[in-house]
C-alpha cells in the first residue's frame, strides 16, 4: 500500500498537537463524520514517528467495519479526508493565511521536505496565472515566498536551494500596491460626496513609484489603477470610465463580489457626472445593475442591500419599467426583506405611486417608520407628491415647512448635492402651490424648474406645472 500524506504527516506529529487535533475532529462544528473521529482515534498509539505495517491497517480497517473485508482504496480515500481536515485544524491554529501556507509551514517545521517541495511548486505555478488570483491572494503569495525563504534557509547546511529574496519582495511591493490604491480609491470617492473632507498630498506620492513594476499584468489590479485614474483626473474620466466597465463586464470569472461591487459603484457614480441626459443615464445604469444581478451577485454584501434596491427601484421607475422593479422586488423579496425591510416596503411604495394608487400608497407609507436618514428624506418627498396628489393642501404646507427644518438640522451630515437638491425640489413646489392660478408667475417658475440641473423629481415637477 502506498503511503498516503496524511501518514507521512503522522509520523511527524507530536503527541501534544495531535491530541488537539483529535479535539478538533470531535466537534461536530469542524466534523460530523464519526469514522474520521474514530479512525483518528485508532492511529494515536502510532504517534509519533511509527510506520503502520499492512496488518496493522487491516486491523484498523476491521475496527471501523466489523465483519467487512478489507478494501485498501476504502481506506486511502479515509486517510485523504482526513488529511483534509488535518489541514483545516493547521489553519484552525494558525489562521493567518490560506490552508495550503499552514499546511505549508507544517511541512517546514517537520522537515518534511519532499512534501514542502511539492506542494511550493504547485503554489507557485497557481500564483503564475494573473486572471485566478483573488485580492487576497496577493498577501498569500508574499508568505509563500516569505516561507519558501525560510525553508531554504533551514536547509542552507545541506546546499538545497536559493532563497527567492527578489519574488518575495516583489510579492510584498503587489500586495501593498493593492492595499494603498483600494484606499487612495475609497478616499478619493469620499471626497466627491462628503463636505470639507480634505485629502494630505503626501498620501498619493507612492502610488507612481509603485507602477514601475509588472503589476498591470495581474487584472484586477489594472482595475483598481483605472478606478483610481478615473477618481482623480477629470480629464480621463470619460476613458477611464469606459476602460473599466469593458473590463468589468468583461471579467467576472477572477473578480470577488465585494470587490467587483466597490468597482461598479464607482463606475455608477461617473456615470451620474457624465451623461447629462437623464434617459441615457437611467438605461446606463439600468444596464449595470442587471449585469450585476446576472454574474456578480449584486445582492451578496449585506450592508449595501439598502442603497443597491432603492437605486435599481428608482432608476426601473424613471424608465417607466414597473414590471421589471415588481420583478425583482419579487425574486429578491427574501433577501431584501432579512437585510433591509424598510427598503423593501417604500419601493413598493414607490410602484403603487407610479401606479397611481395613491391612497393605498398612503397606507405602506403609514406602515413603517424609517431609520435610515435617507429614507427619511425619500419618505417626505414621496409624501409630498402623494398629499399634492390627493389634494391635502395643509398636510402638503406644514409638510414642506418642517422638512425644510428637517434638512436644516441635518445639514452637516448630509452631502452637498442631496440638500441643494431636495432644497431645490421644495423651492419649485412651493412655488407651486403659491403661484399655480397666476399665470405670468408659473409660467417665470416653470421656466426656473426646466433650467435646474439638480432639483430631485423634476419630471414630476414639470408635469403639475403643465396641468
Amino acid at each position: 500500500m502506498k503511503e498516503s500524506k496524511f501518514l507521512r504527516v503522522l509520523k511527524k506529529t507530536d503527541a501534544d498537537t495531535y491530541d488537539r487535533f483529535l479535539l478538533f475532529l470531535e466537534s461536530p462544528y469542524f466534523n460530523r463524520n464519526t469514522v474520521l473521529s474514530k479512525l483518528g482515534g485508532l492511529l494515536r498509539p502510532f504517534v509519533p514517528g511509527k510506520t503502520l505495517t499492512e496488518t496493522e491497517q487491516v486491523e484498523v480497517f476491521g475496527s471501523l467495519y466489523p465483519g467487512k473485508p478489507y478494501r485498501e482504496e476504502a481506506l486511502t480515500k479515509l486517510y485523504s479526508k482526513l488529511f483534509k481536515l488535518f489541514s483545516d485544524f493547521l489553519l484552525h491554529e494558525d489562521p493567518g493565511g490560506s490552508r495550503d501556507l499552514a499546511l505549508l509551514k507544517y511541512y517546514r517545521s517537520k522537515e518534511l521536505a519532499d512534501d514542502f517541495t511539492r506542494l511550493s511548486n504547485r503554489m507557485t505555478k497557481a500564483n503564475h496565472k494573473p486572471a485566478a488570483i483573488a485580492p487576497d491572494g496577493f498577501h498569500d503569495i508574499y508568505l509563500l515566498e516569505e516561507e519558501y525563504n525560510r525553508f531554504v534557509s533551514t536547509r542552507a547546511d545541506k546546499g538545497s536551494g536559493d532563497a527567492r529574496f527578489q519574488e518575495a519582495m516583489l510579492a510584498l511591493d503587489r500586495y501593498y500596491y493593492f492595499k494603498k490604491i483600494i484606499y487612495e480609491c475609497q478616499t478619493l470617492n469620499r471626497k466627491r460626496i462628503v463636505r470639507n473632507f480634505d485629502i494630505p498630498e503626501h498620501s498619493n506620492a507612492v502610488l507612481p513609484v509603485l507602477t514601475e513594476g509588472d503589476f498591470e499584468t495581474f487584472p484586477i489590479l489594472g482595475m483598481w489603477r483605472l478606478a483610481h485614474e478615473m477618481l482623480k483626473d477629470e480629464s480621463l474620466q470619460i476613458k477611464r470610465y469606459e476602460a473599466l466597465k469593458k473590463a468589468l463586464l468583461q471579467g467576472p470569472q477572477f473578480i470577488p463580489a465585494s470587490q467587483s461591487r466597490i468597482l461598479f459603484t464607482y463606475v455608477e457614480n461617473a456615470a451620474i457626472r457624465l451623461f447629462p441626459n437623464r434617459d441615457a443615464l437611467y438605461k446606463e445604469l439600468l444596464s449595470l445593475y442587471d449585469h450585476q444581478l446576472e454574474y456578480h451577485g449584486l445582492l451578496n454584501e449585506e450592508t449595501g442591500v439598502f442603497r443597491i434596491v432603492k437605486n435599481y427601484v428608482t432608476v426601473c421607475l424613471n424608465l417607466r419599467k414597473l414590471d421589471h422593479a415588481e420583478r425583482f422586488l419579487l425574486e429578491n423579496e427574501t433577501r431584501i426583506q432579512k437585510t433591509a425591510p424598510e427598503i423593501f416596503r417604500f419601493s413598493q411604495a414607490m410602484i403603487l405611486f407610479e401606479r397611481e394608487r395613491f391612497e393605498k400608497t398612503l397606507d405602506v407609507l403609514n406602515t413603517f417608520s424609517p431609520n435610515h436618514i435617507v429614507l427619511k428624506i425619500n419618505e417626505r418627498v414621496l409624501r409630498l407628491k402623494l398629499y399634492h396628489e390627493l389634494g391635502y393642501s395643509d398636510l402638503l404646507m406644514d409638510t414642506i415647512n418642517s422638512f425644510r427644518v428637517f434638512l436644516t438640522n441635518n445639514k452637516k451630515v448630509l452631502s452637498n448635492r442631496m440638500l441643494e437638491s431636495n432644497r431645490h425640489f421644495l423651492s419649485h413646489l412651493t412655488s407651486w402651490v403659491k403661484f399655480h392660478g397666476l399665470k405670468d408667475e408659473k409660467a417665470k417658475a416653470k421656466l426656473e424648474l426646466e433650467q435646474d440641473q439638480i432639483t430631485v423629481e423634476k419630471r414630476w415637477l414639470l408635469k403639475i406645472f403643465q396641468g
